[in-house]
């Protein structure tokens, strides 16, 4: 698990820690998904062009799951690009490894 940190002060969140399993746990049962034994790539943003999720799925994400097998993407948000990002999943066939959920 590598996390990428963010700009913004975290430290009223750290009673909130939970593991590894815990959080594949509560996703798998939030949104219905099989998580158990595959690399999880997570995005929680808002779905705008300025954070370039569309262009990630394009590039990046083609790449990661030519080489690295049993990789899902999460994306969490809401905003202007969620429609594109959707075409653009059915576009790349990534139908069942790329997910767009908002709670």
């Amino acid at each position: 698990l590598v996390v990428i940190p963010n700009g913004i002060d975290v430290v009223p969140a750290y009673n909130f820690i939970m593991d590894r399993d815990s959080c594949v746990d509560m996703i798998e049962k939030n949104f219905g998904l099989e998580l158990k034994g595959k690399k999880v790539i997570l995005s929680i943003s808002r779905l705008v062009p300025k954070k370039g999720i569309d262009e990630f799925l394009e590039t990046v994400f083609l790449k990661i799951i030519k080489n690295i097998k049993n990789t899902v993407f999460l994306i969490g948000g809401e905003g202007t690009e969620r429609s594109k990002i959707e075409r653009s999943i059915d576009r790349l066939n990534l139908r069942g490894i790329t997910f767009v959920v908002n709670e």
